[in-house]
């Protein structure tokens, strides 16, 4: 009976500790990539982004895998990814940037060049995920390679390029 109840205590000393442990993010895995079509659930402030808000999105269905995106008010495009590491569906915050062409973004309301859009959101680890760009704007509407990248902290941890057309 006491061996029963030593291996019950340490198995729970073991959950508890794999609980509290910090998360270890090992790398994002790139699912899919390209134009989507989704819904929006809600909208939020968001300092970092070009319009100053963003998007919670539900019903993301990708609707063309491709890195080719025409420059049309309406279009997503992004991509759908999995952060990997430990513990399993522990949250982490994770930041997303979008590099602009070479000459940026000129938004009219402000009269600011804008260069990047950076948001943090925070994801579960283990779980698919979306983020993306949707043109709303006509002045978003800008032909080029735009960069979409995913960081943990100070790590780059993926990249993708889409080259936007008129």
């Amino acid at each position: 009976m006491k061996r029963l109840l030593l291996i019950g205590a340490l198995a729970l000393a073991s959950a508890v500790m794999a609980c509290g442990q910090a998360p270890k993010v090992d790398r994002i895995e790139i699912i899919e990539s390209g134009i989507y079509r989704t819904e929006i659930a809600k909208t939020k402030q968001a300092s970092g982004a070009v319009t100053g808000t963003t998007d919670e999105l539900a019903n993301v269905k990708l609707v063309s895998s491709t890195t080719t995106i025409p420059a049309r008010i309406g279009t997503r495009f992004g991509i759908r990814y999995r952060v990997v590491g430990s513990p399993n569906r522990a949250s982490v915050k994770m930041t997303a940037i979008i590099r602009f062409p070479r000459e940026g973004l000129l938004n009219p309301k402000t009269g600011k060049r804008i260069f990047r859009d950076v948001t943090t959101w925070t994801r579960n680890m283990g779980a698919e995920t979306y983020n993306g760009f949707g043109f709303d704007e006509e002045w978003e509407l800008v032909p080029g390679t735009w960069i979409y990248e995913i960081w943990y902290g100070d790590r780059k941890l993926a990249e993708q390029s889409f080259t936007v057309v008129k």
